[in-house]
């Protein structure tokens, strides 16, 4: 009787909630109840998100956010509730070995004195740790062929000729040999390398053997199946390539029809190149930027022109280059199909797009940072000498593209520090790999390095100007302006504020773009911002680390802590991220839906024909394509419809454009005086550009272009903008203060004009024709 009334006692509140929570994991409902939040969760932050892409068509920035805050914290905990419900046994195997951990901490804490004296005791004395390790070397030494003594020589050759580089790239005066020591460096330091035994050494080799395999394997296959096992992935890589250059290659010299100052710039420096200007490699050119980062344009001039076409070439070559690089790394991690969505979804992007036409070197920054990223991510997986050295050579290559690119150098060590914490194991064995990272990074970064130490001023100019935290006079007043303070915590929080509007809230705020949309549709803003919340939760498996610090290091670094935010020349390098994230996350969601057909189909009656077995496979691949479908046309719409309409008829966009156009229509030698109030000067990167033949000076009053003019030696043309157009009128019918001439407006391509021209009659007819179109 006394067992019976004790088995009949209630049970403790621990045992009740074990058996609920049992019975909430055995549960078919839970389950479906389950599925049914996170669709309602999707469809939350997919509704916040279309609402917020409203505010991005009025030009939105940062510091003038007029969204709810109720609808930005429903998109957070709605975005944040789909990660959790969708990682749900994951969250809750962290959580029972958090709360494991925790019970046993006392008895960890009281014991770990203890612990710590016996590991003490045990430790072997400070004589017998350096005769083990005296022992390892010379076994070391003793197992080493004839192929490790050439490379440890090499390497030794190698760190030897990037001290002397370093040395002479610090010197006060500019030294041309340090060049040819740094490059000596970086090539002895490749060779060793390659020299170094290692049963992969070259970073493709992976890919190779992996051909060499499908191809062994797919001789007993049908035969489509054999070519789909064999080269499927450059049948994928082909197509996408075809459809990024169809998006890219078409009216080059004329599409954007902006030509930019930055634009420009890069022209300029690249000319130099071309005209043998570029004296060696440990300079620089325009803002602070090493010149070797413009020998990429002026490689491809030399071969296709040196015009425009020939420059926004270049960018087009990196820009499918960036997207081979996408596909690499996402293959990587994942299979083909996430590979083929997160290439396709940045070959589509509107961002990626506009970059790859433009002469401007931003996708060269994008494409710096993958190749670094990739070459260290093999560099780990197959302990590849190699691809440690390149990698070190990668960033250096970040270092002398645009600014954005060298956010690598916070990216690389807090992935490292990342793996340290959360996954240690795949850093085992790793030492020598490392040891090579570091020596690549001692040959390929330390002259580098010197000559920046000696020119500080060339490596902060730019962040001076852009850094909040760097409260000069100037940023001072720009805060100010912007944020009604300049106090640094309220001006960081609301720059924090506005992070979770960056995918569809905020519109661009440079002027080398300045689309007035979002930077990404709708549906692929729902899965980004799912995505980084699913992120955060796996960040024990490699790719979901890489994306989390790639993203988030972007974010600060390119965005919260700049002025303008967001500016999306500097967010550009975490495109490739934010486009492979969307596509792990709809592989994870087309997977649960292969398991939902599947299941459906098994409870179909034996009479029902059944399902074939890749017919789930191919539903949800025809699912993934819609989504790229619907993604690729609304990119295409904003880029090719939407931002010409904003741009090509807005003088206060296209005058300088329409100007160096116009000018680079006139004979050599040919003179222009620029009447402006100081908006508009005369020796503007665009107009010296397009321009090249011809000279120009800038006057501010009519009474100083008629002094323009009779002092002129060579056949001269008045540019008057149409804020100056009724003061030249006005002094034409005085007829005291300007001479003679015709005075017409200028039609440019687009039917619009923004300027005047005015000829005195003594010039020749051969100026321009009245009313003569520019042709681009």
């Amino acid at each position: 009787m006394a067992r019976m009334q004790a088995n009949a006692r209630p049970e403790s509140a621990r045992d009740v909630l074990a058996s609920l929570s049992q019975w909430l994991r055995r549960a078919d409902w839970f389950l479906g109840l389950r599925r049914a939040l996170v669709i309602l969760c999707l469809a939350d932050v997919a509704g916040a998100e279309a609402q917020l892409s409203a505010y991005a068509k009025t030009g939105t920035a940062a510091d003038h956010v007029a969204t709810s805050p109720v609808l930005v914290w429903l998109l957070v905990f709605a975005a944040l509730s789909a990660a959790l419900l969708l990682q749900w046994e994951h969250v809750r195997g962290g959580v029972i070995a958090a709360r494991r951990a925790l019970a046993h901490l006392p008895a960890t804490i009281r014991k770990a004195p203890y612990a710590l004296r016996a590991s003490l005791s045990r430790r072997p004395a400070w004589r017998d740790v350096i005769q083990a390790r005296r022992s390892q070397w010379q076994a070391a030494i003793t197992s080493a062929t004839w192929l490790h003594w050439i490379s440890l020589t090499l390497t030794g050759a190698s760190l030897l000729s990037a001290l002397i580089a370093s040395a002479l790239a610090s010197a006060p005066i500019q030294v041309l040999a340090a060049q040819w020591f740094w490059i000596a460096a970086m090539g002895l330091l490749v060779l060793a390398a390659l020299a170094w035994p290692s049963a992969r050494p070259f970073p493709l080799e992976r890919l190779r053997w992996r051909l060499a395999i499908a191809t062994v394997r797919s001789r007993n296959q049908p035969r489509w199946h054999a070519f789909w096992t064999a080269w499927g992935d450059w049948a994928l890589l082909a197509v996408l390539l075809v459809t990024g250059l169809a998006l890219r290659l078409p009216n080059l010299a004329s599409v954007p029809y902006i030509v930019h100052g930055d634009e420009a710039s890069c022209a300029l420096e690249a000319l130099r190149w071309l005209h043998g200007d570029v004296q060696t490699l440990l300079s620089t050119g325009w803002y602070g930027l090493p010149v070797a980062g413009f020998g990429i344009p002026a490689l491809v001039m030399h071969f296709a022109g040196n015009d425009l076409f020939g420059l926004r070439l270049s960018s087009v070559i990196v820009g499918l280059l960036s997207l081979v690089l996408l596909y690499l790394l996402a293959r990587e991690f994942a299979g083909r199909r996430v590979a083929f969505v997160a290439t396709a979804l940045m070959t589509f992007a509107h961002l990626h797009i506009q970059f790859s036409r433009s002469g401007i070197h931003y996708i060269h920054g994008l494409f710096a940072v993958e190749l670094t990223l990739w070459l260290l991510v093999r560099a780990l997986r197959d302990r590849s000498a190699v691809a440690a050295v390149l990698t070190a050579v990668a960033m250096s290559l970040s270092a002398q593209v645009y600014f954005s690119a060298r956010l690598v150098f916070a990216i690389v060590p807090l992935f490292i520090v990342g793996l340290l914490l959360f996954n240690r194991r795949l850093l085992s064995g790793r030492g020598p790999t490392i040891a090579w990272f570091v020596a690549g990074m001692v040959a390929a970064l330390g002259p580098l390095a010197a000559y920046f130490q000696a020119n500080s001023n060339a490596l902060n100019s730019r962040t001076n100007e852009v850094l909040i935290l760097n409260l000069t006079p100037w940023m001072r007043d720009h805060l100010i302006e912007q944020f009604g303070t300049a106090d640094i915590p309220t001006v960081l929080l609301r720059q924090i504020a506005a992070i979770p509007l960056l995918p569809t809230g905020l519109s661009d705020q440079s002027t080398q773009y300045g689309l007035h949309y979002s930077i990404l549709d709708i549906g692929v803003a729902t899965l980004v911002t799912v995505g980084f919340f699913y992120a955060l939760l796996r960040l024990r498996q490699p790719v979901y680390l890489l994306l989390s610090v790639w993203i988030s290091g972007t974010v600060v670094l390119g965005g919260i802590l700049t002025i303008d935010m967001p500016d999306w020349q500097r967010l550009l390098v975490m495109l490739p991220a934010l486009c492979l994230l969307a596509a792990l996350l709809l592989e994870d969601f087309l997977h649960r839906v292969e398991r939902g057909i599947v299941w459906a189909a098994d409870q179909l009656p034996l009479s029902v024909p059944q399902l074939p077995n890749p017919a789930p496979v191919l539903a949800t691949t025809l699912l993934a394509l819609v989504l790229v479908g619907m993604s690729a046309s609304w990119n295409t719409q904003r880029y090719f419809t939407d931002y010409p309409h904003q741009t090509n008829g807005d003088p206060w966009w296209t005058t300088y454009t329409d100007i160096g156009r116009y000018l680079g229509t006139l004979p050599s030698g040919t003179h222009f005086v620029l009447l402006s109030d100081g908006n508009l000067i005369a020796d503007y990167a665009t107009l010296r550009y397009l321009g090249p033949g011809v000279t120009g000076t800038h006057v501010e009053t009519t009474e100083d272009l008629a002094a323009a003019l009779a002092n002129s030696t060579s056949p001269t043309v008045a540019i008057v903008p149409l804020n100056h157009v009724r003061d030249v009128e006005m002094a034409l019918v005085s007829g005291t203060v300007l001479p003679p001439g015709s005075f017409t407006p200028h039609v440019t391509a687009n039917q619009t004009t923004t300027f005047y021209i005015f000829t005195p009659v003594s010039q020749p007819s051969r100026m321009s024709p009245s009313g003569a179109a520019d042709t681009p």
